[in-house]
């Protein structure tokens, strides 16, 4: 085991259990063609070992949650071999491990690792709303010991960076006019309007306006 520069860990676990490790929720749709064209490629499917697979950490509920961020399309074929027989032999794989403090960093720990690689970053809904999540994560979560944006099940007025993803997708953000900039300035806007109508008088809207922060309890209606 060893950390490179970035912090990243090292580590040799087995096939079997990175094939539990779930996908992060900010990676790109897997493509079955080329899951299939590595298929084509390897001899047997303990090939799969010769790359690293990248794995980040991130907090949920204050509890360290594990995603794979680098070699989903591997890891589908890893899936398939131990579906295909609960017997089949178990083998080791070189993992590398990054602890994320949230959304925009994991982002910004993807962007990093695919930038050698063809993505469609226009294309594909969920490359082009992590444009809007990590502009999003970085305006609110300015405080690094009170996150207001922040990954998985959250309760108000907290926002959940997952949440955010999936509405932006189910607004069909890929086709929008809006840019990440744009889009920012005017959930500013709306929030920092919000906060004034909040009601200290009711405990959870003080909350809310303690942490001036008001679009947790929106329900995503400001996109």
């Amino acid at each position: 085991m060893f950390t490179s520069n970035n912090g990243s860990v090292f580590n040799i676990i087995s096939a079997s259990r990175l094939a539990s490790i779930e996908v992060w929720k900010g990676n790109r749709t897997l493509d079955k063609t080329h899951v299939e064209k590595i298929t084509r490629e390897i001899k047997q499917v303990q090939d799969l070992n010769a790359d690293v697979y990248k794995i980040l950490c991130i907090l949920e509920d204050d509890t360290p949650k594990k995603y794979l961020y680098d070699g989903q399309h591997r890891q589908a074929i890893i899936k398939q071999y131990f579906a295909s027989n609960f017997d089949n032999s178990d083998f080791d794989v070189l993992v590398s491990e990054k602890i994320c403090q949230d959304e925009s960093e994991a982002i910004q720990l993807f962007k990093e690792a695919n930038t050698t690689k063809s993505i469609q970053w226009k294309d594909d809904p969920i490359i082009v709303s992590n444009n809007f999540v990590e502009l999003f994560t970085k305006e609110f979560n300015r405080d690094p010991k009170n996150l207001l944006v922040r990954p998985g099940k959250t309760k108000r007025p907290y926002l959940s960076s997952d949440r955010l993803r999936e509405e932006l997708i189910k607004r069909h953000v890929v086709d929008w006019k809006t840019t990440p900039q744009e889009f920012i300035q005017r959930c500013r806007e709306i929030n920092d309007q919000q906060v004034l109508e909040l009601d200290s008088s009711i405990p959870m809207q003080k909350r809310a306006k303690e942490l001036n922060f008001a679009l947790g309890m929106l329900d995503f209606t400001w996109i």
